[in-house]
């Protein structure tokens, strides 16, 4: 009976832990929710990116999510590792939630930023997405 009693205080224990470490998550809502379009965000949102970029400053972030609430454009979203570099992550195409982790995310540096921007407004001409851009970390 006592070990019994010891294990599912063990089982409890590690969930309880699991379940800690998960609540103490940072997130920040780095963009939006709004429309992110060729000229929004302007330029320098980002450093000295151009129109259509908004990022976070330099930390250890452990994932990168984006509420695509509507629209047709593509976003970008997902790592980046230097002032000069592109996105390391994915391209969402029509809206859905989505949270990309950074251990998934090959050359993703532990000591990153965050972004999110606008592609391409195909298929429609003039395209928009209203969207949410989120940094965690754990």
């Amino acid at each position: 009976m006592k070990r019994k009693l010891a294990l599912v205080a063990a089982v409890a224990t590690g969930a309880l832990a699991v379940w800690a470490g998960s609540a103490f998550a940072t997130q920040v809502n780095y963009f939006g929710y709004n429309n992110m379009t060729t000229h929004n965000p302007p330029a320098n949102s980002c450093d000295s990116r151009q129109d259509g970029w908004a990022c976070t400053g330099f930390n250890n972030w452990d994932r990168s999510g984006l509420d695509y609430n509507s629209g047709n454009a593509w976003i970008g979203w997902g790592f980046m590792n230097c002032d000069s570099c592109n996105v390391l992550g994915q391209i969402k195409t029509s809206p859905g939630y989505l949270t990309l982790r950074r251990v998934d995310v090959p050359g993703a540096a532990i000591y990153n930023r965050v972004a999110c921007l606008f592609i391409d407004d195909s298929p429609a001409p003039g395209g928009y997405a209203y969207v949410q851009c989120r940094a965690f970390i754990f």
